[in-house]
């Protein structure tokens, strides 16, 4: 797999599985360092520059977010994240670094791509799209982290936004069991929803599901 990076200079990078980063650069490098010099083995070092008016890579600082390693700086990057490869070298010390930029939303190779990703996990913001992952993913501490973080940034002005937020809280308490509180969320969430409701309230209707389901669960317990 190295040598088919190495050999793909200007090509494109997909990881298909969540992307833990740090902006530390000796953090990383203690990583990278475990696995220099063994045989067999490829240690390497991924060196990611991302301009955020271009990429459409969902991503979020999880510093402050979650404390299990406040000191990391981590930067988690959203599942099916794609760069393009622009430099692979090795340095004095074994370690390949391999630089990676981010893609932007009019490179054609990726969209495609793009579509896929869009269609499973709906469109929204990059924190909300991350946030949908994570509660598909059952990683409902690092989904509720996610919308937090929107939460923060949302104002009770923005009734429509702060009422999705509340719904999808509630949705990570009904998939931990805690139905009492999940009822709680929805009712909040519904109760706004329904003096903003104009017929097309496809959120609304989000909610209605969600409650259902809530009820058909605790009739059957």
């Amino acid at each position: 797999e190295f040598e088919t990076i190495r050999n793909s200079i200007g090509g494109l990078l997909a990881f298909n599985s969540f992307l833990s980063t740090s902006e530390d650069m000796n953090v990383a490098m203690k990583f990278a360092q475990k696995s220099a010099g063994r045989e067999g083995k490829a240690s390497v070092l991924f060196e990611i520059e991302v301009d955020p008016a271009l990429t459409l890579t969902p991503y979020a600082s999880l510093d402050n977010v979650i404390t299990c390693q406040p000191k990391e700086k981590e930067i988690l990057f959203s599942m099916d994240t794609v760069f393009r490869i622009y430099e692979v070298k090795e340095d004095n010390d074994h370690i390949w670094k391999i630089k990676l930029k981010s893609v932007s939303d009019k490179d054609l190779a990726i969209t495609r791509l793009t579509e896929q990703i869009r269609s499973e996990i709906g469109e929204g913001s990059p924190i909300d799209r991350l946030g949908r992952l994570m509660i598909k993913l059952d990683e409902f501490e690092k989904a509720e982290a996610f919308y937090q973080i929107l939460a923060e940034s949302t104002t009770t002005d923005d009734k429509k936004k702060y009422a999705w937020i509340r719904n999808q809280f509630g949705y990570i308490r009904y998939k931990q069991g805690r139905y009492k509180d999940a009822l709680s969320l929805y009712q909040e969430a519904m109760q706004i929803q329904e003096k903003l409701n104009d017929g097309r309230n496809l959120d609304l209707a989000t909610t209605y599901n969600n409650m259902g389901l809530l009820y058909t669960e605790l009739n059957d317990t």
